[in-house]
C-alpha cells in the first residue's frame, strides 16, 4: 500500500489517500482509529486531481472522513490502517509538522 494522512483537522475532518499496489484500480477500505478506537471505515476512492496527474489510481484514491471535533492533544493520536491487514498509512511530512507529533526516544 501506498499513500499519506494529509491532514487531521480539530473540526474532525482528516484527508488522505491510498493505493493497495497489488490492485491498483481498486478502493482501498479504510479503518479512522482514535487512541486505537476505530471511528469508523471510508472507501480511499474520491478523485483528486493531483492523483490522477500523478498516475494513481487515475486519481480515484482519495478520503476525507469528519469524526467531530477533535482537541489538538487528540489530533496526534488518530490513525489510520487498511482494514484487510491493518498495516497503517503514515502521515506526511507536512501533517506531522502541523501536528507537532513528539516522538519519545526508547532508552
Amino acid at each position: 500500500m501506498q499513500g499519506w494522512i494529509d491532514s487531521v483537522l480539530t473540526s474532525g475532518t482528516i484527508t488522505g489517500w491510498a493505493q493497495d499496489l497489488a490492485n491498483p484500480q481498486l478502493p482501498v477500505l479504510l479503518e479512522i482509529l482514535l487512541g486505537g478506537r476505530v471511528l469508523g471505515t471510508i472507501l480511499a476512492c474520491d478523485h483528486r486531481p493531483d492523483l490522477a496527474a500523478a498516475g494513481i489510481g487515475q486519481g480515484r484514491a482519495g478520503f476525507t472522513f469528519t469524526s467531530g471535533n477533535l482537541s489538538p492533544r487528540a489530533r496526534g493520536a488518530v490513525q489510520v490502517r487498511r482494514a484487510a491487514d491493518r498495516a497503517k498509512l503514515p502521515a506526511a511530512p507536512h501533517c506531522l509538522a502541523g501536528l507537532e507529533i513528539r516522538r519519545r526516544k526508547r532508552a
